[in-house]
């Protein structure tokens, strides 16, 4: 009899400093500025505390028929599943819950195997850090005075959409540096937001995007449509005049437009500003269509400014410092002009072939046509095995080889080998990623440059800025370097 009055008091000792632990636990979960919950291997929740329900709004004893699974978004339902029921002992990752009114909720978990059947998770709500990255984000996609997208996201959104077909008109405002001068810049910001609204609201369509490039810049992007009926959409739009500070102003602007299919964002957004230019030279509140002329004629335009020029820069060799050749390089007062002529590189080509020095010239053409360079070096008073194209590689070299210059592979790397065994390559030239090598790429490059060499193939190294650079890459195995600034 006694044992058994022993035996209860001792359950019942047992049961009460259990339920002083629970409490405790309870208390501790209670207080942790994170959510934290205990659960099964079927997801079922042990233990919830208070943090974890007012995250995701819900009442005491309303997750008792709830599962983990039920607050993960359905996606995520599957990989819990499996977590719980395997043998992981610890993760941690982003992970979004589900609240009681199907808001998302960002949050960073760890989750920790506690017991054999048993999981504690751990979730730091990031909500608000997610909602400032998101902030963020859209602050460096956008401009801060319209709101609308900028050149960035305009960018990225053509390159999704170019596949469908496009039409991008680039518009500038006429007058407005004058505007501005007279009205003042207050004045002028209201035009802007005026302008952008209309805009907007003048395409407003599915795929269709109108952003702002610059100060009184602005481009909108949509699938492909008739040029007349978006101008004239866009005019329309433009038209009314603008009050604003007690002033009626009145916009128009030029506008550039290009459609297309499957060109690249850069050639699109170039095109437009050369529809633009176009534009802007028949006078204000003009348009132009961009056509295959007006490359040419902005090549000629630039040519007839007579701002430019060819500069050679010398090539040296390591050994005696001895110049052994140059680089052509385009010299011009107007240097930003050159953005807009795609033929640059065959104009640079045409006037190295018609003079320059008697050493060899290396010509860099980042993609090179055969059939055009062949047209250029036929008949040319230079020498062949004095002009090098410094192309990279890729499937023209072999064409290239054919016509009888020297190649050489610009922004040679080890990937870059296969070719020398299958070419006559005269010269490589490195990566500007080798040109600051670290400990591993400095014991790999003597042996690498060996190969080069044994090739027959030259080895140059440019953007050195001293000597005492170029003297460290002759003891790496480089042949051939360019010091300093281009020169006449």
């Amino acid at each position: 009899m006694r044992t058994a009055v022993a035996t209860e008091a001792a359950l019942g000792d047992v049961q009460r400093q259990l339920g002083e632990v629970s409490a405790e636990l309870e208390h501790v979960l209670d207080g942790c500025v994170s959510a934290v919950v205990l659960v099964d291997r079927d997801g079922r929740f042990l233990r919830v505390n208070e943090v974890f329900r007012a995250v995701l709004g819900y009442e005491r004893g309303e997750l008792a028929d709830r599962t983990l699974f039920d607050v993960v978004l359905p996606a995520d339902a599957g990989l819990f599943r499996s977590l719980v029921a395997g043998s992981t002992r610890r993760l941690e990752r982003p992970q979004q819950l589900v609240g009681k009114d199907g808001e998302i909720v960002w949050t960073r978990m760890t989750l920790t195997r506690a017991q054999p059947d048993a999981y504690v998770v751990v979730f730091e709500d990031r909500s608000e850090l997610r909602l400032l990255q998101d902030r963020m984000a859209h602050m460096a996609l956008h401009d801060m005075l319209t709101g609308l997208p900028n050149r960035q996201y305009f960018t990225s959104t053509l390159e999704t959409e170019l596949h469908r077909g496009v039409t991008v008109c680039h518009l500038d405002l006429d007058g407005f540096t004058a505007l501005t001068g007279r009205l003042g810049r207050r004045t002028g910001d209201a035009v802007l937001m005026h302008v952008a609204q209309r805009l907007r609201a003048a395409v407003a369509a599915e795929h269709t995007m109108v952003a702002r490039f610059g100060a009184d810049d602005f481009a909108v992007l949509m699938p492909l449509t008739q040029p007349e009926m978006i101008v004239r959409h866009l005019r329309d739009a433009l038209r009314p005049p603008i009050e604003v500070s007690g002033h009626e102003v009145v916009v128009t602007a030029a506008i550039g437009v290009v459609s297309t299919t499957g060109a690249s964002p850069a050639a699109v957004l170039d095109a437009a500003e050369l529809a633009l230019t176009r534009a802007r030279g028949l006078g204000p509140g003009r348009w132009w269509l961009f056509g295959p002329d007006d490359r040419e004629h902005a090549t000629a335009e630039v040519l007839r400014a007579g701002r430019t020029a060819v500069a050679y820069r010398p090539l040296h060799e390591l050994r005696g410092r001895q110049p052994v050749g140059y680089d052509a390089v385009l010299a011009s007062a107007e240097s930003s002009e050159w953005d807009r002529v795609q033929d640059v590189e065959n104009w640079l080509l045409r006037e190295v072939c018609a003079a320059g020095p008697d050493l060899p010239v290396h010509v860099a053409v980042p993609a090179p046509d055969p059939v055009e360079i062949e047209r250029i070096t036929t008949g040319t008073s230079r020498r062949l095995d004095r002009l090098y194209l410094s192309v990279p590689a890729g499937d023209w070299l072999m064409s290239l080889a054919d016509i009888g210059v020297g190649i050489e592979i610009r922004d040679f790397g080890l990937a870059d080998i296969a070719f020398l065994e299958a070419l006559p390559i005269s010269a490589v030239r490195l990566d500007r990623r080798l040109r600051q090598p670290g400990l591993l790429t400095c014991r790999a490059l003597p042996h690498v440059l060996d190969v080069v060499r044994s090739a027959g193939a030259s080895v140059i190294v440019d953007g050195l800025a001293t000597w005492h650079d170029a003297e460290r890459w002759q003891e790496l195995g480089a042949d051939i370097v360019a010091v300093g600034r281009p020169g006449r």
